[in-house]
């Protein structure tokens, strides 16, 4: 009985000072990466601690071993990506009655307002400088991109923009609702 106690605390101990561990070439190349990036701290793999167990401990440990690396997988998929919104301009918006659009963009992503663009004043073809970062963006989160025309009292809604975000770099163009097209970058860096 006092052997089966023993081993149970070798296992106990292996598992716990190897907890974030992966040894596979494939954890060297893609999943440390991440773990670091993530501001985890991987320790030594669980085979280097589990010299002093023995025979089905050391199964049992590679078995509790690979339920982390999976664990760890599902955490680095979650992990939160940095998305960069950026060359943001449109083309042939429409005029009302106080003349040539005057516009400007307001920039979501997901649950937070990132900020607006700045306005162009009587442009049916305006460009913005404005670059916009979001660093707790996630994969599949929505992009929201409204097109505003700036009057004195009341701001007209052109137009929305919606696109769920993928990992990469990637332009678009959409049609607003009132007129006009908008174009617009983002980088997803998962």
């Amino acid at each position: 009985m006092a052997s089966t106690a023993n081993q149970g605390s070798c296992l106990s101990e292996a598992i716990i000072s190897s907890s974030i561990s992966i040894t596979s070439s494939f954890s060297e190349t893609y999943v440390r990466p991440h773990i670091h990036a993530a501001g985890l701290v991987p320790v030594l793999p669980i085979s280097d601690h589990l010299d002093a167990c023995q025979g089905e401990d050391k199964t049992m440990a590679s078995s509790a071993s690979l339920a982390s690396l999976l664990l760890l997988l599902v955490a680095v998929s979650m992990s939160q990506a940095q998305v960069k919104i950026f060359n943001l301009h449109a083309s042939d918006l429409p005029s009302d009655i106080l003349g040539t659009t005057d516009g400007f963009v307001k920039v979501f992503c997901g649950p937070a307002a990132l900020g607006q663009t700045a306005v162009r004043n009587n442009n049916a073809n305006p460009w913005w400088e404005d670059e916009f970062t979001y660093y707790k963006a996630q994969e599949n989160d929505v992009l929201r991109l409204e097109v505003f025309d700036k009057d004195l009292l009341f701001h007209d809604l052109l137009g929305v923009c919606q696109r769920q975000l993928k990992a990469g770099t990637h332009q678009h163009d959409c049609f607003l609702e009132k007129g006009g097209t908008l174009h617009y970058s983002y980088t997803l860096n998962a």
